[in-house]
């Protein structure tokens, strides 16, 4: 838990939820504040590297991950083309509710062998 104003709120540690491997603290580590179904929960992510909004129109359908018998992980997938300047980045776009719910060990496997292809991409 950690007091934010003087509330105390859980915090969930994504890393852990998601079976990645623990990283030391830094500067970058961040408390993002969420809330899911009327209750507040900060989770602790690496880094925050920007704060976008994003069209409907521009989300894309998430690989489908409700095979294996729960929530799906991810909303959706975003990007932007290449450029001259800058390169093709990609987004996946977490859903917080389904991180926050119990969930199989299956599920999680397979969450953590989505995130590991889309980093490589």
């Amino acid at each position: 838990v950690i007091n934010l104003r003087g509330q105390v709120i859980p915090l969930v540690d994504v890393r852990k939820r998601l079976g990645i491997a623990p990283r030391p603290h830094s500067r970058k580590t961040k408390f993002l504040i969420v809330k899911v179904a009327g209750r507040v929960f900060a989770l602790l992510v690496d880094a925050v590297s920007e704060v976008i909004r994003i069209p409907r129109s521009s989300i894309r359908p998430a690989p489908d991950l409700a095979g294996f018998g729960g929530p799906k992980f991810f909303l959706g997938v975003c990007g932007t083309l290449s450029t001259g300047r800058s390169p093709a980045r990609m987004r996946l776009l977490l859903n917080v509710k389904a991180l926050l719910e119990p969930s199989s060990p299956a599920q999680w496997a397979a969450a953590k062998a989505l995130t590991k292809e889309m980093s490589t991409k």
